[in-house]
C-alpha cells in the first residue's frame, strides 16, 4: 500500500471518529428539545438514549482503528466499512441534524418526529452491529483490538427488523410475507455460502420484483410531483430509487410534509437502491459470507424503516 493511501484511510478513520461525535451532539439537542413537552415527546427521548448507548460504544470500536491495523485490512472489508459503515454515519448524521431543525422550527407533527427518530436509530444499530462484527473478524490477528471488542456487545436489531417486516407484509401482502419467510429460513438455517448468495437473491426478487413491481410501478410514480420535479439523470429519477421512494411517499407532495421526513423517505430510497445493487453483484458472483451477512442484515434495516415510514404517512401506525 502506497504512502498516500495510507493517508487517504487513516483520514476516513478520523472523520469517522468526528461524525460519531457530531452524532451524539445532536442527539443530545434533539433530546433537550424534546424534554420542552416531555410528556408528549417521551419516545423521541428514549429513541435517543439508544442511539447516544450505541455511539458510546461504537467509539470504543473507532479507537480500535489505529494506523497499523487500518493499512493491512484486506481491500473487501475496507469498501465495507468505507461504503456501508462510515458513509451510513454521514447519511444518519444528516438525518438527526434535519430531525433537529424541524423541531426547533416546530414544523413537525409528534408522530413525524418520534418515526423519524426510529429509522435513524434503527439504521445506526444495523450499522454498527454490522460493523462490529467485520471488524471482530479481523482483530483476530490482532490481540490488543480482540480484547477491546470482546467487552463492547451490540444487540442484533435485525431479528426486530423480521418481525415487523412480517407483520407488515401480513397487513399489507399477504403473498409476499411467505416469500419472505422462505428467505429469512434460507439465510438463518444454513452455513452454506451458495445458499446464502441464492437467499440474497431471492430477497432482492421479494422486495423489488414482487413488493415494489407492485406497490410502485413506474406507471404510478412517474406521475408524482416529486419524479417530475427531480433532474434528469440523476439518482433520483432511477427505477431502483423511485420504487422505494413511492412505496413511502405515494403521491404525496414533499411540501406537504417536515423536511426531516423527506429526508429520511430519501436516505431510505437511496439505501434501498444500493442494496438492490449489492444483492445483485453478491448474490450473483459470490462473495465473503460475512459481506452477504452484512448485505443482508442492512437490507432489512432499510426494509423496515421503509415499512414504519410508509405507516406513518399512511396514518397506520400505531
Amino acid at each position: 500500500m502506497s504512502e498516500s493511501e495510507e493517508r487517504a484511510r487513516s483520514e476516513e478513520v478520523k472523520e469517522f471518529k468526528e461524525i460519531i461525535e457530531q452524532e451524539i451532539g445532536e442527539a443530545d439537542l434533539i433530546q433537550n428539545l424534546a424534554k420542552q413537552e416531555i410528556e408528549e415527546n417521551k419516545a423521541v427521548c428514549v429513541e435517543m438514549d439508544k442511539m447516544k448507548s450505541n455511539l458510546e460504544k461504537e467509539k470504543i470500536v473507532a479507537e480500535t482503528l489505529t494506523p497499523d491495523i487500518v493499512d493491512k485490512i484486506p481491500e473487501s472489508y475496507w469498501e465495507y466499512l468505507r461504503k456501508s459503515y462510515f458513509q451510513r454515519h454521514i447519511a444518519n448524521y444528516r438525518g438527526v441534524q434535519s430531525l433537529r431543525r424541524d423541531m426547533e422550527l416546530e414544523a413537525s407533527q409528534l408522530r413525524g418526529y418520534r418515526t423519524v427518530a426510529n429509522t435513524v436509530v434503527s439504521s445506526n444499530a444495523t450499522s454498527a452491529s454490522s460493523g462490529y462484527v467485520i471488524l471482530t473478524n479481523i482483530s483476530n490477528s490482532y490481540p490488543p483490538m480482540k480484547e477491546t471488542l470482546q467487552k463492547v456487545k451490540f444487540e442484533k436489531t435485525w431479528l426486530d427488523n423480521i418481525e415487523f417486516i412480517k407483520q407488515e407484509l401480513q397487513r399489507i401482502m399477504p403473498d409476499a410475507l411467505r416469500k419472505f419467510e422462505s428467505v429469512v429460513k434460507g439465510m438463518s438455517g444454513t452455513g452454506n455460502p451458495e445458499l446464502k448468495h441464492e437467499a440474497l437473491l431471492n430477497l432482492r426478487s421479494v422486495i423489488f420484483y414482487q413488493i415494489f413491481d407492485t406497490i410502485a410501478p413506474e406507471s404510478f410514480y412517474c406521475q408524482t410531483s416529486w419524479y417530475k420535479l427531480a433532474p434528469p439523470g440523476t439518482v433520483s429519477k432511477g427505477k431502483r430509487f423511485c420504487q422505494p421512494k413511492f412505496f413511502m411517499l405515494e403521491n404525496h407532495n414533499e411540501s406537504d410534509h417536515p423536511q426531516s421526513v423527506i429526508d429520511s423517505v430519501n436516505k431510505i430510497a437511496k439505501e434501498l437502491s444500493d442494496h438492490f445493487n449489492g444483492m445483485s453483484e453478491l448474490g450473483k458472483k459470490g462473495g465473503d459470507v460475512l459481506l452477504v451477512d452484512a448485505c443482508y442484515h442492512e437490507t432489512l434495516s432499510s426494509m423496515a424503516n421503509a415499512l414504519r415510514l410508509r405507516s406513518q404517512l399512511q396514518g397506520t401506525l400505531p
